[in-house]
C-alpha cells in the first residue's frame, strides 16, 4: 500500500481504490469550516426535505379534499341520477297511463260519434215519419171536412128535395141552352198581328183554360183588337170573356167590346156594347148587350200600345128577326119581359139571367119612353143600374157608365 502525505496536521481519511490506500489530511482551521459547511448542507438538505414533505403533505392533503370533494359530488350526482331515474321511470310509466287513457278515449269519442250518426239518422226518420203522419192527418181532417161539408149539403139538399131538383134542373137545362147557344165557337176570328202562333180561334175553341198554351196573343200594338165574325146577323144578348190566369190579366183593363155589320177601321167603329173595368186574373165575366145586332164582335184597347190576350170568348143570343118569345113584347130589335111579381134587384137580375136576358139597359130616349109605357102608370120598374162596385157611382149591368146626355 502506498501512502501520499499531504501535511503532517491534515486528517487523514483512508479510502480505497483499486487496491491503493489514500489519506488527505487537512489543516485544524479547515477542519472547522467543512464542518459548518457540512452541517448547513445538512441543514439545507433537512430543510429541502422539510419543504418536500411539506409540499407533499400539502398537495396529498389538497388531493384528498379534492378526492372527498368530487367522491361527495359523485355520491350526490348519483344520488341525483337515482331520483332522476325514478322520475324518469314515473313519468314514462304515467306517460303509458294517458297513452292508454288517451286511447280509450279516443275509443270512447269514436262510439259516441257512431252512436250520435245513428241517433241523428234515426231522429231524421222519425221527423220524416212525423211530418208524414201530420200530411196524413191533415188530408184526413180535409176528407173529414168536406164529408161533413157534404153530408150537410146533402141533409139540407134532402130537406127539400123538390126544390133542389127544379134547381138542378134549371141550371142543367140553363148550362145546355148556353153549350149549344155559344154562337162564336162556329165563326171565324182574326187579330190584328200574331205573337207566338196564338192563333185567333184559340179563344173561341170552347175551352175556358188561362194558361198561356190556350189564349190568343197579338204584338204590343197600337190599339190592338180581335174579332169574330158570326157569318150571320145576330140579336146578341151577352158576351162572356175569360181572362189569362198565369199573367198579366190587367192587360184587358179599358178593353171595349164592339158589335155591329160593319168592317169599317176593323169593326171597331161598331156600336159599343161593354167597357171592361177589370177581370181579375182567370176568371170569366159575362157583359149584357141589350139585344145589339150585328155579324162582327169585337174586342178593342182603345188609346195605347199593349198585347191583346183573350183566352175564350162566348156569345149568346138569336138569329136576328126572330119573333119574340110568347109573354115578351118587342120593340125595335129588342123583346122585353115585365112581370108583376115583387123582387129584389138581385133577384129580379138573376131571373132574367135565367131566361137568357138581363136588366135592360136604356141606351136611347125612345127606349125609356116604351120602357115607362109597360110599366103603366105610377108602378115602379127594376132597369140594368146599380152603384155595388162604388157607392154613388152609378153604371149599367155592362159595365158602361151612366150619362145624362
Amino acid at each position: 500500500m502506498k501512502i501520499l502525505d499531504i501535511d503532517d496536521n491534515m486528517y487523514v481519511k483512508p479510502r480505497t481504490r483499486h487496491g491503493f490506500q489514500y489519506s488527505v489530511h487537512f489543516q485544524w482551521w479547515k477542519r472547522s469550516f467543512g464542518i459548518a459547511a457540512l452541517c448547513l448542507g445538512l441543514l439545507c438538505i433537512l430543510l429541502l426535505a422539510g419543504i418536500i414533505g411539506l409540499c407533499v403533505n400539502f398537495t396529498g392533503q389538497h388531493y384528498c379534499d379534492e378526492r372527498d370533494q368530487l367522491q361527495t359530488r359523485n355520491n350526490n350526482l348519483t344520488k341525483e341520477r337515482d331520483q332522476l331515474q325514478t322520475i324518469n321511470n314515473n313519468l314514462t310509466k304515467e306517460r303509458d297511463q294517458l297513452q292508454t287513457s288517451y286511447n280509450n278515449l279516443v275509443k270512447e269519442r269514436d262510439q259516441l260519434q257512431t252512436s250520435n250518426n245513428n241517433l241523428t239518422k234515426e231522429r231524421d226518420q222519425l221527423q220524416t215519419s212525423y211530418n208524414n203522419l201530420i200530411k196524413e192527418r191533415d188530408q184526413l181532417q180535409t176528407s173529414y171536412n168536406n164529408l161533413t161539408k157534404e153530408r150537410d149539403q146533402l141533409q139540407t139538399s134532402n130537406n127539400n128535395p123538390a126544390k133542389e131538383r127544379d134547381e138542378l134542373q134549371r141550371e142543367t137545362e140553363k148550362l145546355n141552352n148556353k153549350i149549344k147557344g155559344n154562337l162564336a165557337m162556329n165563326g171565324v176570328a182574326t187579330q190584328s198581328s200574331l205573337y207566338g202562333n196564338r192563333d185567333a180561334s184559340d179563344a173561341i175553341d170552347g175551352k175556358r183554360n188561362t194558361h198561356y198554351e190556350s189564349c190568343t196573343h197579338t204584338l204590343k200594338d197600337s190599339n190592338p183588337w180581335w174579332r169574330v165574325d158570326l157569318l150571320n146577323e145576330y140579336r146578341i144578348t151577352e158576351v162572356t170573356l175569360t181572362n189569362r190566369g198565369d199573367c198579366c190579366p190587367e192587360r184587358l183593363d179599358g178593353a171595349e167590346i164592339r158589335i155591329g155589320n160593319s168592317l169599317e177601321n176593323n169593326g171597331i167603329n161598331n156600336p159599343r156594347c161593354a167597357v171592361i173595368s177589370h177581370i181579375p186574373a182567370g176568371e170569366a165575366h159575362t157583359f149584357q148587350c141589350s139585344g145589339m145586332h150585328g155579324r162582327y164582335v169585337v174586342v178593342v184597347i182603345p188609346g195605347r200600345s199593349e198585347w191583346l190576350t183573350l183566352c175564350e170568348l162566348e156569345v149568346y143570343g138569336t138569329p136576328a128577326g126572330r119573333p119574340c118569345p110568347e109573354g115578351w113584347k118587342k120593340s125595335g130589335s129588342s123583346c122585353y119581359y115585365t112581370t108583376t111579381v115583387i123582387k129584389t134587384w138581385e133577384e129580379s137580375r138573376k131571373d132574367c139571367n135565367e131566361r137568357g136576358a138581363h136588366l135592360v139597359i136604356i141606351n136611347s130616349k125612345e127606349e125609356q119612353t116604351f120602357i115607362n109605357g109597360l110599366n103603366g102608370p105610377g108602378n115602379e120598374t127594376w132597369i140594368g143600374l146599380t152603384n155595388v162596385d162604388t157607392k154613388g157611382t152609378w153604371k149599367w149591368v155592362d159595365g158602361t157608365p151612366l150619362t145624362t146626355a
